[in-house]
């Protein structure tokens, strides 16, 4: 019994190393291929394409159908994949690559998992538990692929033979390259600027490395998901309403009364500000407080609505706590407009803008729950979110900050009435601008200001743009060869 109990799960693994074990491999090629050392090109593209035909393969080996929404999270890498490299924001870059591996995850979890009727809070648990489950299996595809080996002897003669052949070919290919690149310059160059990999004995290790780690996570994840191994809870011990609606009612009480002296001092200008505040000062005093507030509203609302006993009382008074959350929200813009007219943009400044947006749109799915209880309320967050990083990622945040702090250079400077160039930095963070990306580029050199020309000349401005003039074609970055390509 135990043997035919461990021959069924031996024959089990050598299947799923048949449909895992070389895809995950090329996979893991591919991937080092294009973003080894090189994390904004265009390579990232064909990284994005790939991530997506291989998810593709690997449900249609298991007999797995696509659905809208996977069709949405395939459409969300690979559009992501192209704004890395048409941006050179590191900071959007980061967050990119955070949201394509979301992406990924989800759209997997998605194919093989149903968890589509269950609550916000069990379906982030369930995803959370797949993203760190999948560690326990790092090692399945190598003891999978020794399994495999040994119980097809005859075809292992051939992968033998492959395997030898692929590994005396790469030697031999590699020094045919070096003698040919250093026979001919025009070979060499060609070679150079496809690869980037003038100094490749030195990268060797870490291509290696990241092969390895690239196709054991591929596997790994891809043989979780696949088996299902997620432990969901699916009862519903919920708590008693009373004690929940005593504390909620008290809150909201509290959030009236904050809310009406928004509308009166903030938005209507009403009333008589604190001795010795400006209405900027008094906009960032507690704009960081109304945030952190507005994130914790939206977290209490969503864990009564997942654990709690929801009666007609308790839908009431969510319902004006999403009202006042909506009000904090909007102060919390207002202030940060406000903020930013007296102090110029950041990316901080905008990204936080951007947030507030977020928090607001999936407090408005929070309000539509509420009543409509067949809304799936992960799905919903997850796409309203993905959409409107979607638009912040191609929004060349940079450009945008460098155009509106410029255009408010001349103001400032007649407003004080001050003509020297060298004190321009006095008014506007020059120094800000000239460090940001490449992304900024055209909207500097667009500057008519001849303060602002001079005070670039005095920085060395032009002459740091040099660096973007030389790049390969694997390195290619849409971004930084706009911002090369008007150096004189």
């Amino acid at each position: 019994m135990e043997n035919n109990m461990r021959k069924e799960m031996e024959e089990k693994e050598k299947q799923d190393f048949k449909v895992l074990g070389l895809s995950s491999f090329i996979y893991a090629v591919v991937l080092t291929f294009c973003l080894y050392k090189n994390f904004s090109g265009i390579t990232n593209v064909l990284w994005t394409v790939a991530t997506v035909i291989y998810i593709a393969y690997v449900a249609r080996k298991y007999e797995k159908k696509q659905k809208p929404i996977n069709i949405f999270y395939d459409c969300v890498i690979i559009l992501l994949g192209i704004s890395n490299f048409t941006t050179d924001n590191q900071s959007i870059l980061f967050f990119n690559y955070m949201v394509i591996f979301i992406a990924i995850a989800v759209n997997m979890i998605y194919m093989f998992i149903d968890i589509k009727k269950l609550g916000m809070c069990i379906q982030s648990m369930a995803v959370c538990q797949c993203i760190f489950g999948c560690i326990g299996e790092l090692s399945k595809p190598f003891t999978h692929g020794i399994k495999a080996l040994k119980m097809d002897k005859d075809r292992n003669k051939n992968i033998k033979y492959i395997l030898i052949g692929v590994g005396c070919a790469l030697p031999v290919v590699m020094m045919v390259t070096i003698i040919l690149a250093s026979a001919d310059s025009v070979f060499r160059n060609m070679i150079v600027k496809i690869f980037k990999l003038d100094t490749l004995i030195l990268n060797l290790t870490g291509i290696v490395i990241m092969i390895i780690v690239s196709y054991a996570l591929a596997y790994a994840f891809s043989f979780y998901v696949k088996n299902g191994k997620v432990y969901i809870n699916e009862k519903e011990n919920k708590m008693a309403a009373l004690p929940v609606n005593i504390i909620m009612s008290m809150v909201a009480v509290v959030y009236v009364m904050f809310a009406t002296i928004q509308v009166v001092y903030l938005f209507g200008h009403g009333g008589s500000l604190p001795q010795g505040y400006t209405y900027a000062q008094y906009a960032r005093q507690g704009f960081f407080q109304l945030l952190f507030l507005s994130c914790v509203n939206v977290l209490v609302i969503l864990l009564t609505m997942e654990f709690v006993k929801v009666n007609k009382f308790m839908k009431v008074v969510s319902g004006v706590i999403c009202l006042c959350t909506f009000i904090m929200i909007f102060s919390s813009e207002y202030r940060m407009k406000m903020y930013i007219e007296e102090y110029g943009l950041t990316f901080s400044r905008i990204f936080v803008l951007w947030l507030l947006v977020v928090i607001g749109m999936v407090m408005l799915g929070l309000v539509i729950k509420n009543f409509h209880k067949e809304l799936n309320l992960f799905s919903f967050s997850m796409v309203v979110v993905i959409c409107c990083f979607i638009v912040l990622s191609f929004s060349h945040v940079d450009y945008i900050i460098a155009k509106y702090n410029l255009s408010q250079c001349q103001y400032i400077m007649d407003k004080n009435k001050n003509d020297d160039p060298y004190e321009i930095n006095i008014y506007v963070d020059m120094d800000y601008i000239i460090n940001l990306s490449a992304d900024s580029v055209p909207a500097v050199l667009d500057e008519k200001n001849e303060k602002v020309t001079r005070y670039l000349n005095k920085k060395r401005y032009y002459k740091k743009l040099e660096k973007y003039k030389d790049g390969g074609i694997r390195s290619f970055n849409l971004s930084r060869y706009n911002a090369g390509k008007n150096v004189k």
